[in-house]
């Protein structure tokens, strides 16, 4: 990736109340050694990965994202999973409601235009809670979080020393009547909830 690109994904990105409930859902897992916990900052739902972008990319992508007109709904986050080929385990959906489905539909439809090819696999909406992990850290009991989401973002990855870490770039309201998103630099911490 060149310097003047960017790492791009569209995400759900939790409010800090819903974010607290994901961070002891992962802390009450009994993890190995190896395992690297997601950090709470940057919990969240994966809506559609870019990848490396440019400019003009980045440009269409936020485009695409103001065609966008999505209602606000509920999601219920009541099932763990292990990924044992990235020996990933996660905290997910066991049942997209249709307003999220149609979320992710309308934002690939809407980014074909960004040369963006959605993935073949049918989406699973789901929080990376730890990676290098085994699936004899699984535990399956586990309480629901019910996640009120309002809104969407265009998050950038950025690679460090202790792995990747995310920062929002920009929000869009879900509502039956669209408004423009708000922009922002600052890293997502520092981003009123919403």
């Amino acid at each position: 990736m060149s310097n003047n690109q960017q790492r791009l994904f569209f995400a759900l990105w939790p409010d800090a109340s819903t974010r607290a409930r994901l961070a002891a859902i992962r802390d009450q897992r009994p993890l190995d050694a190896a395992a690297r916990k997601t950090p709470d900052d940057d919990l969240h739902i994966t809506l559609a990965f870019l990848g490396a972008c440019s400019a003009q990319r980045r440009a269409c992508a936020e485009q695409a994202a103001q065609q966008i007109h999505a209602r606000p709904f509920t999601l219920s986050l009541e099932q763990l999973g292990y990924w044992s080929k990235p020996r990933i385990l996660w905290f997910g959906a066991a049942q997209s409601p249709p307003e999220l489905l149609d979320l992710v539909r309308q934002l690939q439809e809407a980014l074909r235009a960004c040369d963006f090819t959605p993935e073949a696999r049918p989406y699973q909406a789901h929080v990376t809670l730890a990676r290098d992990t085994g699936a004899a850290a699984r535990d399956n009991s586990v309480d629901a979080v019910t996640w009120q989401v309002a809104d969407f973002a265009l998050v950038e990855s950025r690679n460090n020393t202790g792995g990747a870490r995310y920062q929002v770039l920009r929000r869009w309201p879900l509502q039956d009547t669209y408004s423009t998103g708000t922009s922002g630099s600052l890293p997502h911490s520092d981003h009123a909830p919403g």
